[in-house]
């Protein structure tokens, strides 16, 4: 058997248009910035549903949490107060009250502390720190005018009012006059859209 080898001629002849179809830059450019502007919309909508089921959840977890906290001081109250009421003599007596006064100490200092109202402000503070942050990127990256320079600026003030939330969290109570201020600061110093 002869052993065909492969030339030029043996190779089937491939059609190469005279001229390929090349976009003007301008139209590349812009078809480029449309592809990234609806990857971050899609980003963004798939973040902000991660992110809300996630503080859904932990939020959920935190309210079951201070029911079972509720349910097992109420029923350790009432048992010590059953045990008072039952008990045979006075030692008996004097360690249901005991008991009955720790569990009912622990339960109310717990409830002193305010979860339950840490809780209620988390919600709109995250709502509003998403938000926040979703919007401000989605703008910054829609607007075309922004040189370099105006993007380092716009992290700054990123980083500045996001130091000034991160800083009021970290305290017992939210400050509200220095996140208003920051966020006017935004508002005031943001490049035109």
């Amino acid at each position: 058997m002869k052993k065909k080898t492969a030339t030029v001629a043996n190779l089937p002849m491939v059609r190469i248009p005279e001229e390929l179809p090349v976009p003007r830059p301008e139209e590349a450019t812009d078809a480029i910035y449309n592809q990234m502007k609806q990857d971050v919309l899609l980003n963004l909508a798939a973040s902000a549903n991660a992110t809300q089921v996630r503080i859904g959840e932990a939020f959920r977890g935190a309210i079951y949490m201070l029911w079972a906290l509720f349910a097992v001081g109420i029923v350790s109250f009432s048992v010590s107060v059953f045990m008072g009421l039952t008990a045979d003599d006075t030692a008996d007596a004097v360690a249901a009250v005991g008991f009955g006064g720790i569990s009912a100490g622990a339960f109310v200092s717990i409830f002193l502390t305010g979860p339950a109202e840490r809780m209620e402000l988390a919600g709109p503070r995250t709502a509003w720190l998403q938000t926040m942050i979703s919007t401000y990127w989605l703008r910054v990256v829609t607007d075309k005018s922004l040189t370099e320079r105006d993007m380092r600026a716009v992290q700054d003030r990123f980083n500045d009012t996001m130091r000034v939330y991160l800083t009021s969290m970290t305290r017992s109570h939210l400050v509200e006059d220095e996140l208003e201020a920051a966020s006017m600061r935004v508002e005031i110093e943001a490049p035109a859209a």
